[in-house]
């Protein structure tokens, strides 16, 4: 046990001596690095207090302070200043000296340490600290690309502004610094300028200041940081929605919240809605950081205006007309039960419509104990008027009657607006029209009425519901003329009449059908010529044009055009060597045809004789065919110079309907071919 008890000191011990050593480590430091700082905020007041400051670091939070304010000959101007738990000091005018140089420090104690600040020597009344601008406001010019900063100065001072801005950017930019002096004056408030500032960009701006007109003036501290959004233009564009429910109705307002830049900074609506008509008070409500808003309104239009705004300004408002809801006719003529409630719990509403759409500004507000008879005799002929009973219920304003009267009604003085036929084919057409303003109606409009005229001047007229304005006709005649009016109706009878005119197109399927039919007719033509053609060529041949050689032909024929011929008188006579009146044959020629070998050259010996002798060979004229066949059929030919010319007579036969060439190797043979 003694042992065990031997143990258990010592281990006490051992904890209390690491707890002593881990305190020494991790307890707080006693430093102030710099002497206080004693001034005053107004000059102008000699018996006010003076603060004294002085900084610390974070760890001496929970330090304690004794100030002194000692006169330079050292001996002490009564108690200091003890058991301070703040880094500040409030000293009372009347308990120091203020217009001689005073020594000012502090010492602290922190956990059974202490230390001491550096002495600083001042004149307290000379000494100056301004507060740091406070209510700074902020706007864009209008060029959006400065900034004014505004705030309240001090009166009657002239004062030194530093401002210190940057962009707001990843990472923060250095600061840039403006400095300005403001003149001594009655006007407190006090204008910096930033310039060449981007608007669509997000800027932080801090502001201090000092007194110019004291010995010692200090620089108040910075403002908190202030930041300068972006300026925002647009108007917010709203949306709305509504859900009947029975006499009231419920509409939801929205717009897009991220419509403007997160540079724009927090961005707030104002919205004002005129939600109980039995007051002219609009409804406001400010400051709505949702981008929606619902409420319960009436059966009458309900008007609404919003705006955006952040801290550097607002943006236009958006202003939008909810309309009425009405229905054609009043059930009845009476109030469902009389209301003495006033104007805050019922009341009567109606109006004229100026342009048959519009509500005007100004309306008639009434108490509900009138009737809808008494409310008419006050309204004008053939003009339409809006009414409605209002009344509270359940703190929600609800409509109790509604209708759209006239007090008297009339026939339309216009007829429907751009009246034009469209999609006109062979045997439809589409009519088109804008309806009558309802200034011009006069009256409830009951239906519209299509008159249609054709060729045969028949009239059909066909009735069309008040809520249309489009109307197709069908089963229309193609190739035909129509004439088309419109009118509208109300319950005195129907007012001017529109017109138009079209014509129908030819029916497409008729057209097909006629080339269809035509396709067969042209195949049959196109085989029947064919076959014509085939039974012409069998039965009913060509006789076959003779083929010339030309090879070589006309160089020959340009020589012998070079030489110069002796034309003779020849006679042919029919050959009989027995005749003693023909001469000898020695003088005679015959007409042979030779045959030009194409081989063989100009040059050559033999070839070809003089022009005029028995052994000359002379090409013929092209017509030499009739020529033979007239002339050649009676010649003889002789066996004198049968071995000398070495020439072939042509014969051309012609036989049913046919020619053929043949060759006679002498004129003997062409006279034998001949007589067969």
């Amino acid at each position: 046990m003694g042992l065990l008890k031997g143990w258990k000191s010592r281990g006490v011990v051992t904890l209390i001596i690491v707890l002593v050593m881990v305190n020494k480590s991790t307890g707080a430091t006693c430093e102030l690095s710099s002497g206080p700082q004693c001034f005053r905020r107004n000059s102008e007041e000699s018996n006010e207090s003076y603060r004294c400051e002085w900084s610390s670091s974070e760890t001496m939070k929970n330090a304690t302070y004794t100030l002194t304010i000692q006169k330079l000959e050292g001996d002490p101007l009564g108690d200091p200043f003890k058991h301070i738990k703040h880094n500040y000091k409030e000293v009372p005018g009347e308990s120091v000296i203020t217009k001689r140089e005073v020594g000012i420090w502090v010492e602290a104690h922190l956990e059974g340490q202490r230390c001491e600040s550096p002495k600083t020597i001042a004149v307290l009344n000379e000494t100056v600290k301004y507060l740091p601008p406070k209510n700074v406001r902020m706007e864009w010019s209008s060029n959006s690309k400065n900034v004014t900063l505004k705030w309240n100065g001090e009166k009657s001072k002239a004062v030194i502004i530093d401002v210190q801005f940057r962009i707001m950017d990843d990472p923060l930019p250095a600061w840039e610094n403006k400095t300005i002096e403001t003149n001594s004056s009655n006007d407190m408030k006090v204008k910096v300028t930033l310039d060449n500032l981007t608007h669509q960009s997000a800027y932080q701006v801090r502001i201090r200041q000092k007194p110019n007109y004291v010995k010692t003036p200090l620089w108040s501290d910075w403002t908190p940081l202030l930041d300068v959004p972006s300026e925002i233009k647009n108007p917010p564009e709203v949306n709305w929605t509504e859900q009947d429910n029975n006499g009231s109705r419920l509409l939801k307002l929205t717009w897009d919240a991220n419509q403007y830049s997160p540079s724009a900074g927090t961005v707030t609506y104002n919205l004002s809605i005129h939600d109980w008509p039995c007051q002219k008070k609009e409804n406001h409500i400010n400051h709505i950081n949702a981008s929606e808003f619902t409420t319960t309104v009436t059966y009458s239009a309900v008007e609404v205006s919003i705006f955006a705004f952040n801290i550097m300004g607002r943006t236009p408002s958006t202003t939008l007309l909810v309309p009425a809801i009405h229905k054609k006719t009043c059930s009845d003529n009476k109030p469902t039960k009389p209301e003495t409630r006033g104007f805050s719990k019922a009341c009567l509403e109606w109006y004229k419509l100026t342009d048959g759409e519009t509500r005007p500004e100004l309306v008639n507000i009434v108490k509900s104990t009138q009737t809808l008879q008494e409310i008419t005799e006050e309204m004008e002929d053939y003009v339409r008027y809006y009414y409605f009973r209002h009344s509270c219920h359940k703190k929600k304003p609800q409509t109790t009657a509604w209708c759209t009267i006239y007090k008297k009604e009339g026939a339309p003085t216009k007829a429907p607006q751009e009246f034009s036929a469209v999609d006109v084919t062979h045997n439809s057409a589409v009519l088109n029209w804008k309806p009558i303003p309802v200034p011009d109606l006069q009256g409830f409009l009951i239906h519209y009425e299509i008159c249609i005229t054709a060729n045969i001047n028949k009239t059909d007229c066909k009735i069309v519901l008040e809520s249309h304005t489009e109307h197709t006709l069908e089963n229309l005649t193609p190739e035909s003329s129509y004439n088309i009016s419109v009118a509208g109706v109300t319950i005195i009878g129907s007012g001017p009449k529109a017109n138009v005119g079209f014509k129908t197109g030819s029916d497409p399927f008729t057209v097909w059908r006629i080339v269809f039919c035509m396709i067969p007719v042209l195949i049959a033509t196109i085989m029947v010529s064919f076959l014509a053609n085939r039974l012409k060529r069998k039965f009913w041949s060509l006789v076959p044009a003779p083929v010339l050689r030309k090879d070589g032909y006309e160089e020959k024929r340009q020589n012998l055009w070079e030489v110069t011929e002796e034309v003779d008188e020849v006679s042919l006579q029919k050959w009989n060597p027995h005749d003693p009146q023909i001469p000898n044959q020695e003088k005679l020629t015959i007409l042979d045809v030779c045959e030009i070998d194409e081989g063989e050259d100009d040059g050559e010996e033999g070839s070809q004789g003089e022009l005029g002798t028995p052994d000359a060979c002379v090409p013929l004229s092209p017509d030499y065919k009739s020529q033979v066949l007239t002339d050649l059929g009676d010649l003889e030919t002789t066996d004198t110079n049968e071995e000398e010319n070495d020439c072939e007579a042509v014969i051309l036969m012609y036989r049913n309907c046919l020619v053929f060439d043949m060759k006679a190797i002498s004129t003997e043979d062409l006279g034998t071919a001949l007589s067969t």
